[in-house]
């Protein structure tokens, strides 16, 4: 969505808590990443639609993200 892309340029060159930046590459702290690779497809924040594997007492769990109401649209 538009909206997104809007989010993930604020993140990428604004400020991100979750980015760190070490010699061999930029990576992301944030739980819900699966990769742990900073990028646009797999940034949890600047995806309105969003899965991702979780580890809960040993059975693993499949998690959707959907936003109901978008910024700036609501």
């Amino acid at each position: 969505m538009q909206h997104d892309e809007v989010i993930w340029q604020v993140i990428r060159h604004k400020h991100c808590s979750y980015m760190a930046k070490i010699n061999t590459g930029i990576f992301c702290r944030n739980p819900y990443n699966v990769t742990g690779i900073c990028n646009r497809s797999s940034c949890p924040l600047a995806n309105s639609r969003y899965a991702t594997i979780r580890d809960h007492d040993g059975m693993f769990m499949l998690l959707l993200f959907t936003l109901f109401c978008l910024p700036f649209s609501c």
